[in-house]
């Protein structure tokens, strides 16, 4: 280092002593902080942070921001945060994605490995245990009345991704954070085009009934699969 550089540093230190001398330069320009957060933090304009950064580093600062912009890009595409930052607007990329980050919360508190597939487009999915699965998410209901004077039969219409996959996790969004979990093998429902979810399998008679369900009324055939989180317990 040159003389003259040397005794930059020691004059910046002595004045900027309060906010961390060269040693927070160092760590800010390390952090990729822009010229003019680091002039910001200083109280300097953004031509002495290049200046005094022109004289710390033998290499341009263009080399910094190239590397700020990849990692912003990378945060973008490769993190649920990100992804949801990125098509902010909403629309079916945006809802995929949610429900996605509500899924991954919801294994990784079950003390289950999490890891995220499909980092370069709108589509994500997730591993689960090593296995893999696709996420949709919905909250809009679909309303049957059976017959009439008995309580109708709210379900969640879901698409079936033809995507490969283990399991089909379904997440019936009943607001305010409230989230049922169907947890279907692909196998299972791989034939058809979607299927409807029941929120609710309490069955309420009218008075003066049997007292006996009326037929498929409180029953499904997906009902097993419902916070069926155990299909995870042992790793792929």
């Amino acid at each position: 280092m040159v003389k003259n550089v040397k005794k930059k540093i020691e004059r910046f230190n002595r004045k900027f002593k309060s906010k961390g001398g060269i040693a927070q330069f160092r760590k800010m320009v390390e952090r990729r902080n822009t010229l003019q957060q680091i002039g910001n933090h200083f109280g300097f304009s953004r031509q002495n942070a290049w200046q005094l950064y022109n004289d710390l580093y033998d290499e341009p600062y263009s080399k910094i921001r190239k590397e700020r912009t990849t990692l912003a890009i990378e945060r973008r595409t490769n993190t649920l945060e990100g992804k949801l930052e990125l098509y902010r607007k909403g629309g079916s990329a945006w809802r995929r994605i949610f429900y996605t980050k509500v899924v991954r919360e919801e294994a990784m508190q079950r003390g289950l490995e999490v890891k995220l597939i499909g980092n370069t487009s709108s589509y994500v999915g997730l591993y689960i245990n090593g296995y893999r699965v696709i996420v949709s998410g919905t909250k809009t209901k679909r309303v049957f009345y059976n017959t009439k004077g008995r309580e109708p039969q709210i379900y969640y219409r879901f698409h079936v991704s033809p995507r490969e996959c283990d399991f089909y996790v379904f997440v019936l969004d009943r607001g305010k954070k409230n989230y049922l979990f169907y947890i279907i093998p692909r196998e299972k429902i791989e034939s058809l085009r979607g299927v409807n979810l029941k929120a609710n399998y309490d069955v309420q008679l009218p008075p003066g009934s049997s007292g006996r369900p009326p037929y498929n009324l409180g029953k499904s055939k997906y009902k097993e699969h419902l916070g069926a989180w155990d299909v995870f317990a042992s790793p792929k």
